[in-house]
Formats: structure tokens, sequence, C-alpha cells
């Protein structure tokens, strides 16, 4: 079998998805579906291939940003490969995923690294050309990843590394903090992360003193 593009990334995510196993979303895999994946894999997107993959269940049209069809607490494993920094809103997606993830269920969440030394560089220099490259809306740091997560109900278990693309073809391994890809390893808590409602109170202490604060220059 002919390996696809970016298989370094695909087999990462296959190696991590396989372990954690069940029945597994791959949503947003149309343009490279993952040909690694085993077991129960139900293909997710707005708009399907032609062919369904021959190692995929089903396929199924859905829109993560509205309504999965799927029951509460219903899949095991979640694959979102490069989709989330294309979301205007990643939180609902997030909470999308959650309300169908079973207690313990596992996101792997794949993206790009906003500290790839590229992406520094041409943000420091306000890269117009290296900004209308792709169709990105969002690409947040890792500490902005991790309070969304812990809103919408998961622990960060660990950060993947999708090494370093010389080509679509060829990868070198690196640790994650170089990578040019990351894969954002999740597990869905139940009750709320206790970090959710630290963050809900803080949000809550700082409205409060920024009404009264406006209240007395009224």
């Amino acid at each position: 079998m002919k390996e696809p593009v970016y298989s370094y990334r695909l087999k990462k995510i296959a190696r991590l998805a396989n372990f954690y196993g069940g029945k597994t979303l791959d949503i947003g895999f149309s343009l490279l579906p993952n040909p690694y994946l085993k077991g129960e894999i139900i293909g997710v997107d707005i708009d399907l291939p032609k062919e369904k993959p021959t190692n995929y269940t089903k396929m199924i049209i859905a829109d993560v940003m509205k309504k999965l069809p799927f029951q509460d607490k219903s899949i095991d494993t979640i694959i979102l490969g490069g989709v989330i920094e294309h979301l205007e809103n990643p939180l609902v997606a997030l909470r999308e995923m959650n309300r169908v993830l079973k207690d313990g269920g596992m996101l792997l969440m794949e993206t790009p690294n906003p500290y790839y030394f590229p992406v520094i560089i041409s943000d420091f220099l306000m890269s117009l050309r290296f900004y209308f490259e792709d169709t990105h809306v969002s690409l947040d740091p890792r500490r902005i990843v991790l309070k969304n997560l812990w809103n919408t109900g998961f622990d960060l278990k660990k950060i993947e590394s999708c090494g370093i693309n010389l080509s679509d073809h060829f990868t070198i391994p690196c640790p994650q903090q170089f990578a040019q890809d990351i894969i954002y390893v999740a597990v869905k808590r139940q009750p709320k992360n206790k970090y959710y409602k630290m963050i809900r109170g803080m949000r809550k202490v700082k409205y409060d003193d920024i009404h009264e604060k406006l209240d007395k220059k009224r």
C-alpha cells in the first residue's frame, strides 16, 4: 500500500486512537482519511468523499458546530484532525464532542503548533503572505487551549509531537515544543474539572469588579 501524505502524523493519531479503542469518530476526515485506524471507525464531515475508506465502518454527514447525530455518552474516542483551527467558535465544538463522549472518553485534537518557529517569525513580521496561505481563523497558545478544555469538561492528559514536515511524505521527528503540528490528548472528566469552577469564579469576580467600578463612575 502506498503511504498517504503526512503518514507520520496519521500513524501517530492512529496509534493513540487504536490504543484507546472503542467506537471512534474521525471528525473532518474527508480530505485525509486515516488508513491506519482500526476497529469501529465512523467518518464524520460536512462533505463526504465519493467512496468510503475501506477501514471505516461508515460515513455520516454532520457539523460539529451544530449537533452530532449521536446520543449522549455513546462514543469512546474522537479524532479532530486539522479542524479546530478552522472553527469560529471552538468552545461550541468542544462542548458538543464532550456531550457524545463517554465519561473517561478520549479526545485526540491535532492542530498546528502556535510556537512553531516559522509561525513565530511570520507573526513577528506580520507577514500577510503567510496569513493567507491557509483558512485558519484561530491558532491559540497552549494556555488558552488548556483553559478551553477545562471550560468544556476535559482534562489535558498530554501533548504529542507530529514532527516537522520537510515535504508531504517526509517528516523529521522532534519534541512537541518544536513540532509543526501537535496532538492534544484530552480525557472527559465527570464531575467537571476542578479548574472549571475556579475559572468561572475568577471570571465572575472580575466582572463584578468591573461593574462595581462602572457604577461608581456613573
